[in-house]
């Protein structure tokens, strides 16, 4: 397979369109992937609207990718348990209070919250929620 079909895959996969996804699946640089992506928009694999690259499900090539999961769920990123996350609040040099969570060296942004207060509430039901469910 070359890189533009195992570029289709991993978009399939993902079910978006992301740079760095493909940056790190295919160990590729960005110059590469723009040219890429560049190369299934000329054949409207894919679509620019508002400055963003969407994905144009009516193509018949998605039909036929959706019919060969051995192909894409290889692209699939694990699915890790919510409760292993650590969830922490935090607040960056513009006083901006947000909610990130953590496993191991990956972080992830979650959301914006208003203040401090908002955030501990935040942290505060989802520690109830997480709880609350069966394990």
């Amino acid at each position: 397979m070359n890189q533009l079909e195992t570029t289709k895959t991993i978009i399939y996969a993902h079910k978006r369109v992301s740079i760095s996804i493909i940056q790190r699946k295919l160990h590729l640089r960005y110059p590469i992937v723009v040219e890429l992506l560049e190369q299934l928009e000329k054949n409207a694999l894919l679509k620019t609207k508002q400055g963003e690259r969407q994905i144009n499900w009516q193509h018949p090539d998605w039909q036929k990718i959706a019919q060969q999961p051995e192909i894409w769920e290889q692209w699939l990123e694990p699915l890790i348990a919510d409760e292993l996350y650590q969830y922490s609040l935090k607040q960056n040099n513009e006083d901006w209070w947000y909610i990130m969570r953590e496993i191991a060296f990956s972080q992830q942004f979650v959301t914006f919250v208003d203040n401090e207060e908002e955030g501990l509430r935040w942290l505060s039901e989802r520690e109830k929620v997480g709880k609350s469910c069966p394990t």
